[in-house]
């Protein structure tokens, strides 16, 4: 859901996902023919089924808000924040911005943060690209062509803990 609030810039914004009941995993990949243990030589396969068991969705809340700040009217700023609630991991905290000239170019970096709780005091705290949470700050460009029919050029760069760094190009056309 989004919302557009009476203040000039302001946005909000809050979305749901993976809120469902219990799932499991059946139909007829999970069913396999076999000759029990036991049985004569040469009987007959028997179908049997694996069973699964029941399983929660890891469900999701983001919380948002944007704020846009103009400066004349060839210079935007964006500042962005966003709270995301986890279920089955550390709650984050993401903020961001992006500052646009022209409408043309693009500039964008942006930081998360998650809560960890431990199990006493020392371990307990805000983390970022470390062991406990693997993303940090990211970066990025972006550069738009055309008006009637935009093409759109991106680039961004995220830090992370293990392997190397995430690079994205990204080419998008606009309708």
């Amino acid at each position: 859901m989004q919302y557009v609030s009476p203040v000039s810039g302001l946005k909000l914004g809050v979305a749901l996902t993976n809120f469902s009941g219990n799932m499991k995993f059946e139909g007829s990949k999970l069913e396999r023919r076999v000759v029990l243990p036991g049985t004569e030589t040469g009987a007959v396969p028997t179908s049997v089924s694996i069973p699964t068991m029941k399983f929660e969705m890891p469900s999701q809340l983001k919380i948002g808000a944007s704020y846009l700040l103009n400066f004349g009217d060839n210079l935007g700023l964006d500042l962005m924040g966003t709270f995301v609630n986890n279920s089955y991991a550390f709650d984050q905290y993401i903020l961001g911005g992006e500052l646009n000239f022209m409408d043309m170019f693009f500039l964008r970096a942006s930081y998360a943060l998650a809560y960890k709780e431990g199990l006493d005091d020392q371990n307990t705290g805000f983390v970022s690209a470390n062991e406990d949470f693997l993303f940090g700050p990211a970066f990025g460009l972006g550069l738009k062509l055309g008006s009637g029919v935009p093409i759109y050029l991106d680039y961004a760069y995220q830090v992370t803990e293990f392997f190397e760094s995430a690079q994205w190009f990204s080419l998008a056309v606009g309708f």
